[in-house]
């Protein structure tokens, strides 16, 4: 990497800075399974070692663990989860092992593994309350929080608990809008929307699916906006109506295009306590993966 200005070279330091900042803008407009987020991640990660900065290399991982979880094996991001976890320890940081807990509960839910996804969700959400996670100055502990209330919500929703899931994914919603983060509030809302589809709730899905769009506008976010036009068809289709928005069914077939997603029922998690069929119905549509080219949820 070079300056335009007298071709300097750019220092370790501020290329890791540059890779970083990339990676999560990228990761936020073009969707997880961003493939120039991903070789921002993996050139980071090894100026982290070089310079001995762990908290940076937290932030690598992170990114990292994101992608992997739409493109790759879920035994491999799992791994990269326990990284984290692994990390956070070594760092004895509140804020490090909150989003450890929500980069284990997250991988743990879609494996199927709902009541350990619940434990680690459950922790990460103990330890805000706790005070130990203060009100962040940028947008990854509120994700992480945000992300342990959501899963803990879903889980909960699995295991038989419908009210405590509601009012546990309102204060999702309330905490990223408190913290003003967009990211954190993207993924709130579409948690959320999920939620209202396992409910079998059209009404709350589309509201919800609005709102995204006009998050997904206002901070130019094309990756968001797909997901909240393909929200607005699994709306539609909950409520039996066959007829597409204006442009709605541009939106829905250019996230088919390419998708590559595994819908076999060997490749969908399975618990045997919960009915998975409406989250088997949402995890095969486009809406659920949007942006994203997977190959799967493979085991």
């Amino acid at each position: 990497m070079e300056t335009a200005a007298e071709g300097q070279r750019l220092t370790a330091e501020d290329q890791l800075f540059l890779l970083l900042q990339a990676g999560r803008l990228l990761t936020f407009t073009r969707g997880y399974a961003a493939p120039e987020a991903r070789l921002c991640y993996e050139r980071a990660e090894p100026l982290c070692e070089a310079l001995n900065r762990p908290a940076l290399l937290y932030l690598a991982l992170l990114g990292r663990r994101v992608h992997s979880l739409v493109t790759d094996r879920l035994t491999a991001t799992m791994q990269i989860a326990q990284r984290l976890y692994t990390l956070a320890l070594e760092q004895n940081d509140a804020v490090l092992l909150t989003e450890a807990y929500g980069a284990l509960a997250d991988t743990l839910f879609w494996m199927g593994e709902f009541e350990a996804a619940q434990w680690h969700a459950r922790r990460g959400v103990e330890l805000w309350r706790s005070g130990a996670v203060s009100a962040p100055a940028d947008s990854s502990p509120a994700l992480a929080v945000v992300a342990c209330l959501c899963h803990g919500a879903l889980c909960e929703w699995h295991l038989g608990g419908v009210v405590s899931s509601q009012a546990a994914m309102a204060e999702a919603i309330a905490a990223a809008k408190a913290w003003k983060d967009p990211y954190a509030l993207a993924a709130a809302l579409h948690f959320a929307a999920i939620l209202g589809y396992l409910r079998r709730d059209p009404a709350e899905v589309e509201r919800l699916a609005s709102d995204l769009i006009e998050l997904s506008t206002r901070h130019h976010s094309p990756f968001w906006l797909a997901v909240g036009e393909g929200l607005h068809g699994r709306a539609r289709s909950l409520s039996g109506e066959t007829a597409e928005r204006p442009g709605q069914d541009r939106a829905l077939n250019s996230m088919d295009a390419g998708e590559g997603l595994d819908t076999r029922p060997a490749a969908i998690p399975h618990h045997k306590g919960r009915n998975l069929a409406p989250c088997e119905s949402y995890l095969r549509s486009p809406s659920c993966h949007s942006g994203s080219r997977s190959r799967g949820r493979k085991l």
